[in-house]
Order: structure tokens, then sequence, then C-alpha cells
């Protein structure tokens, strides 16, 4: 079943209702056979009408206490279930005070993720608890969730074994009954009577969109959507701050009955009516409540208060009901429209409407399903740009909840982070230089972080690449050219936080491509050209993207050279640390830890720049490659090592003597079955994607002196 941590936390309470609901059932059964029996045992009737009434009550009596039994036997179950779960939730407590001490790993409780922490500036030490805590979290946490599985396993065995699953459900009160008190606790709970609205709570949590709903919850949701039919906004917002904890009663019904997968009966609007089971309706927009409808639906400006209101109501809600609902979609188009409307790329303008707005993404930007298939339309890019030209007051946090979570490398999830990486690295110049000056990190430094973050498991992805199994993020560049992938890096690289951590993962990344290609060769593979393409074209967008950050900062070209030249060491040095923490990248980043020297580091480093040079980054070698790789083979003996006679001392290679290099050049040629290209194609990638076209930098303004 693979239930959450969070679910697991939440379970107990539960379980004590069904146990405590099962022994009242359990008793009333048994004294309702007593009763039942002792009728018999007292009647006088003679003849044989009066032997069959007594047979029948007879029969009558042993169903009732054999239900008893039943009940009571499920009650006895449950209440172990119960002692369990709250061992387990205590666990699960402890486990995330553990996970929260130093070093802190952020656990998702609602999705079981485990999410490493920012590593920059660790030391060997430091890595190796960090390492040995992520395992130890992620062994635990598989564990807390097996032993979940097996309790819940165990209940459900129980349950079926104790009520008969096979005859079907047993109706214990009638339809009506069940209409009736699903009408009246939605009467109280919107009153504010929050006994009442605990009963709806618990229905509405029942709900699974997709699933057909019990009379139950069909009853319950359908006097959800009569009865806060005619409410106004105003009262609605009353409504559910009466209700305390119960609150998300209100915002969850919304999303159910708008959910398009979700069937319920309907409930006529004259008060008193109950819901009718034959005329039954599929959720969408126009079941809200008519005041919500029209606030979303209203042009332009218009009901900002109110729009806000119901935004804010929708964020008490329970996010994992926002599954491409109708509400959300509207509320995220209304935030479209309003943003049209306002000239968001010009500073102090649209302070009126932002509230409204930054409610609407930190509520229905939790929808990922909404939030795809928008960026992703034919409005996407439309969305994005108002998004990302505006300075946000809250520095982009609200908008930052518009990227998927991070634990979630989807199809749906990729397409997302892409369209937003896409449209960023495509416009990177006027993102650099909002209001003709400011950069986009400096504006929103929260939402640049979050793009970073959002967009560091696609780095390989984007030179064509995938070694950790992410889907629906495509190259963002056609050809050789990186233009939309240096842009990428340079707008991340606007703050400082974002692009450290960033290039790291990059850097990361670099480092297991050539760990793959290496490996790859003294296993006996075939020289993987594409590969060596991706290292080549990955480095020149990670260098130019800084180098245009240096020049819209205000360095001069030279400056700019220098100042990336001094990262590509950071760069390198963390990148290590990630790639030694992620699964998917430590066995090839481990390739080169053996060495001597790291001749890879020297190879990502490079040559420092020299002033007068008109080139934007110091040009590349063939022997560049060449040298860390025919190292690396070297210390394998992998090959006709005669090649290399007399240029090999102690173990490595020689390169004081002038014919090493050709020497060399030989040596892996023979490897490589004579095929000399993938170093070829990593020179032209790292040359296309350093290469600036006549006046593409004439948009950058740099900051007034």
């Amino acid at each position: 079943m693979g239930m959450t941590l969070d679910e697991l936390q939440n379970w107990p309470p539960h379980i004590k209702a069904l146990a405590d609901a099962a022994t009242k059932y359990g008793d009333a059964s048994q004294q309702a056979g007593d009763n039942v029996q002792a009728i018999v045992d007292a009647s006088t009737w003679k003849g044989d009408a009066g032997d069959a009434a007594r047979d029948a009550m007879a029969r009558s009596a042993t169903r009732f206490q054999t239900a008893g039994s039943e009940a009571t036997t499920v009650a006895m179950h449950a209440a172990k279930a119960y002692g369990e779960s709250q061992s387990l939730a205590s666990d699960i407590g402890s486990f995330l005070t553990y996970a929260a001490e130093p070093p802190a790993v952020i656990i998702d409780p609602k999705t079981n993720g485990v999410t490493p922490p920012d590593i920059t500036g660790l030391n060997k030490d430091q890595l190796e608890k960090v390492i040995n805590k992520l395992k130890d979290l992620q062994t635990r946490v598989t564990g807390l969730v097996a032993r979940g599985d097996m309790l819940d396993d165990e209940l459900a065995r129980i349950l079926d074994e104790g009520t008969g699953a096979d005859t079907g459900p047993q109706t214990i009160i009638g339809d009506e009954d069940i209409r009736r008190h699903a009408k009246q606790d939605v009467n109280d709970a919107l009153a504010g009577d929050r006994e009442a609205a605990k009963r709806v709570e618990k229905v509405l949590n029942s709900i699974k969109p997709g699933q057909e709903l019990t009379p139950e919850q069909g009853s319950y949701l359908s006097q959800m959507q009569a009865q806060q039919n005619g409410m106004t906004v105003e009262e609605l917002k009353t409504a559910e701050e009466r209700l305390g904890d119960q609150k998300h009663i209100i915002a969850d019904s919304w999303q159910l009955m708008s959910n398009d997968k979700v069937t319920f009966p309907k409930t006529g609007l004259t008060p008193g009516d109950l819901d009718d089971p034959n005329n039954r309706v599929k959720g969408g927009f126009d079941q809200l409540p008519r005041s919500v409808q029209n606030a979303i639906k209203s042009g332009d400006n218009m009901w900002i208060d109110q729009v806000k209101d119901i935004a804010n109501i929708v964020r008490d809600g329970r996010v994992e009901l926002q599954t491409g609902t109708q509400l959300d979609r509207e509320l995220l188009n209304k935030a479209d429209r309003i943003m049209d409307t306002q000239p968001f790329d010009h500073p102090g303008q649209g302070y009126l409407v932002e509230p409204c707005l930054e409610a609407i993404l930190n509520s229905a930007g939790r929808d990922d399903i909404a939030v795809h298939d928008l960026v992703t339309g034919e409005k996407g890019n439309d969305f994005i740009h108002d998004i990302e030209h505006h300075a946000w007051a809250d520095k982009g946090a609200a908008a930052a909840t518009l990227f998927p979570n991070a634990g979630d490398h989807s199809k749906q999830a990729g397409e997302t982070v892409h369209a937003f990486a896409a449209y960023t690295g495509e416009h990177y110049q006027e993102l650099l230089n909002m209001s003709g000056k400011d950069s986009l990190g400096q504006v929103n430094p929260e939402f640049v972080r979050a793009l970073g973050r959002a967009t560091a498991p696609y780095i390989d992805d984007m030179v064509g690449q995938n070694i950790d199994g992410t889907q629906g993020f495509g190259k963002l560049d056609s050809g050789g050219n990186a233009n939309n992938m240096r842009g990428l890096f340079a707008v991340i690289d606007s703050d400082e936080t974002a692009g450290k951590e960033f290039n790291g993962r990059a850097a990361g990344v670099w480092q297991s491509f050539m760990g793959q290609y290496s490996q790859g060769l003294a296993t006996g593979g075939l020289p993987d050209g594409a590969l060596l393409e991706s290292v080549g074209k990955l480095q020149g967008a990670m260098d130019m993207g800084e180098y245009i950050h240096q020049l819209d900062s205000g360095k001069d070209e030279y400056q700019a050279k220098l100042e990336t030249y001094n990262k590509h060491g950071q760069w390198y040095d963390a990148g290590k640390s990630f790639a030694e923490l992620f699964p998917y990248t430590a066995p090839a980043a481990e390739v080169y830890g053996k060495l001597p020297g790291d001749p890879l580091r020297d190879m990502f480093v490079g040559e420092a720049p020299t002033p007068g040079t008109t080139d934007p980054m110091p040009l590349r070698q063939l022997n560049d490659i060449t040298k860390p790789i025919a190292e690396y083979l070297v210390h394998e003996k992998v090959g006709d090592l005669s090649k290399l006679d007399g240029y090999i001392k102690d173990g490595k290679l020689d390169w004081t003597q002038s014919g090493t290099q050709n020497a060399v050049e030989a040596y892996l040629s023979t490897v490589g079955g004579g095929n000399e290209f993938p170093y070829i194609h990593w020179l032209e990638a790292y040359g296309n994607a350093t290469k600036v076209s006549p006046g593409e930098f004439n948009k950058i303004t740099l900051p007034e002196k």
C-alpha cells in the first residue's frame, strides 16, 4: 500500500474511533439479541403460527448475537492495533526529530521524501557524516512504512473476517437517516459546531477522487455543495474561521465538488432538502458556491479582496486534493488575467493586487497538475513572463510554489520545470536587466533559488544525457549551440546562493560524464562521442553563464573571465561532494579519486585567462581532455601500454617529455579502436557553447556607477 509518514502519524485517532464504534455496535447487538430471545422465552402463543413466530424471532436473536460477537472481536483487535499505531506514531515523531538534528535532513512526511542538505563547504568528515545519516534515514523510512503496511494489512484482514466481507456491506441505519444526518451535520458545521465539523471532516477525508462515493460520502459532499451555494465570500470566510482545526473542510469540499473525477448526488437549494441519490452531478467549477464562481470569473482586477479571501481558504485545505481541479485551474487563470492588466515589469506597480496574487500562488500554485497544464499550454510563456518580470514584495517566495516537489521527477514534473527553464534561458537578457538595471536574482532571490533547485536534477537532460531516470525534460538548445542553457546559468548565477549550489551540481554531473566515458573505455566499450560532446557543452554553458553574470555585474571582459576562472575550483570541489552524495553519480565520481594529482580537477579548472585576448573564455586544446583520460587508463592498466614505453614513470605518465602527447594520442587511438572523433566533439562543443554572436550582449545594461 505504501502509506506516508504523515498518514501513519495521524492514524491512531481513526483506529480508536473504529474500536469505539465496534464496541458500541457489539454491545448494542448483543443487547438486542438478548431482548429478542427474552421475548421468545416469554412467549405463550400456541399453535403452528406461534411456533413459526418463535422460530423466526429465535433466528433474529441469533443474527443479532452473532453480529455482536463479530463486532466485539473487531473491537478487541482494533484496540490492539490502536496501541501499535500509537507506538508507530511515537517512533515516527522521534525519527523526524532525529532527522532535524545537525546535520539537518529535510523529511517530507506527506511524500516520505528525503532531501539532502546543502553540503557546500563541508569537509570530508562532515560529508561522510551526512552520507551515513542519509543512508540511515532512508533505511528507517522504509522500515517505518513497512510496519505501517503490516499493521494495515492485519487490520484489514480482521475487518474482513469480523464483518463477513463476502456478504457485502451491512446497513446499520437506513439511507434516509444517513441523508438526514448529513444535512444536519453540515448545517451545524457551517454554523460553527466543531463536533459536527469533525463528523463532516471524517467523511470528506475518506473520499478518494476517482472512486465511487458511498451513500454517506455522497450525502455529506452534496450537502456541503448545496448549503454553501448561496453564501457570500464573507460568510464563507466567517464560517471557516469558526471551525478551528476543522477549517479545512470548506476548501476540501470545494476541491472535491470541482473535481471532474468526483460524481455525487444533487441536493435541491430549498432549505431542508435532502440529496437525491437518483440525480447525480459531475464535479466542476459550476458546482462551487455562486459567490466563489462570480469572484474568480470576474474580469481583470474586479473583486480582488474576495479572490484573496477565497485563495486563503483554499490554502487551508488539504494539498493532496489539489489534483488538477477546476477550482485551482480557474484561480491560476484569474491570476494570469490580473497580471495581464498590470504593468508588472515596472517597479512600484501592481502593489494593490499583489497580496491577492501571492495568495493564489500559495494556494492554487500547489496544484502540480493545474500548473503543468498552464505553463506548458498556449498561455504558458505569457504566464511565466508575468511571474518572472515582476519584482515581488516577498522576493518571489510565493511564485516559488509553482515548481514541483523536490522528489517528483515524473514526466509531468520534468515538463513543468522545462517550461520555466526554457523561457528563462531564452529571455536571459531581459531577466538580467529588469527595469533596465536589476537582475532577477537581485529582485526575486527566493524564486531564483527555487528555480535552481527545481532545475538541478535535469542538468544532464539539458545536454541530451540522462543519468538519473528523470523524465519530461528535453534539451534546451537545438544543434551545437548552448545559448538558452548558458542564459539559464546566467540568470541563476545572478543570485550568489543559487549560483553556488547550481554550478556545484553541474560540476558533479560533469564529473559523472567524464567518469562514465573513462570507465566505458576501460571495460572495452566503444568511445561515446555524444557523452564527450555533452561534457564540452555543459562546461561551456557553465563558464559563459558566469561570464555573462560578471559582465552584468559591471566587470570588464578580462575581469569577467578572471572571476569565472576563479570559480572553477569551487565548483569542482562542490561537484565532487554532490557526486559522492547521490547514488546515480557516486560510482563514476570515484573513478578519478584514486589517481594522484587529481588530473580531472586540473582539466576542469584549466588555464588562467590572459589580458588582451578577444575570446570570452580561454581556448581549450585537445590535450586538455586526453591527458586525464590517459592518466586513468594507464592507472587501470588498460590496453597496450607498450605504446607508452619510456613515457611512464613510477606508474604514471611523464609529461615532462616532448613526445608524451603524441604517444598518448597513439595509445588512446588503439584503446578506442581508431576512433578519435569523441575528443574533437568535446573541443567543438566547448567552442560552440562559448561562441558570442556580434552584439549579443548589447542589451545587458551595466549597473550605474
